[in-house]
């Protein structure tokens, strides 16, 4: 999962453009424009702006949805009934898929019906 995470945030770092250039303004003085970019950290490097993304993130503070403008851990709990609903629908309908093909191949082939009947107790 950190693998992931750090992944993914090296391929945003890396994608053209600069994540300022949503809070920054044409009216903007430069020193305002200095000002944003320090508070968003982007004047750091990108394993410090990871390292500290990622200290936050284990105290529950994912920052700020750029879309929403809040929060990101409500949004992120709101959504996880969905999230679960979906993962166990999903791994009951791959369930009942699997053993269905296992068990029409192992009708052809004898030797498929000792490792379906092992293999059985592992999936459930």
């Amino acid at each position: 999962m950190l693998l992931i995470s750090f992944f993914s945030f090296a391929i945003i770092d890396l994608a053209p453009g600069d994540i300022s250039s949503m809070y920054l303004t044409e009216d903007m003085s430069p020193e305002e424009k200095q000002i944003v970019i320090e508070k968003l950290g982007l004047n750091k490097s990108m394993p410090e702006q990871y390292w500290a993304w990622l200290k936050e993130a284990l105290q529950g503070n994912f920052g700020v949805s750029l879309s929403y403008k809040t929060p990101v851990a409500p949004m992120l709990l709101k959504r996880l009934p969905s999230t679960i609903l979906l993962m166990g629908c999903s791994l009951v309908v791959s369930l009942a898929l699997s053993m269905y093909g296992l068990r029409s191949t192992s009708a052809t082939r004898r030797e498929l019906i000792t490792i379906w009947t092992w293999m059985l107790p592992l999936w459930l």
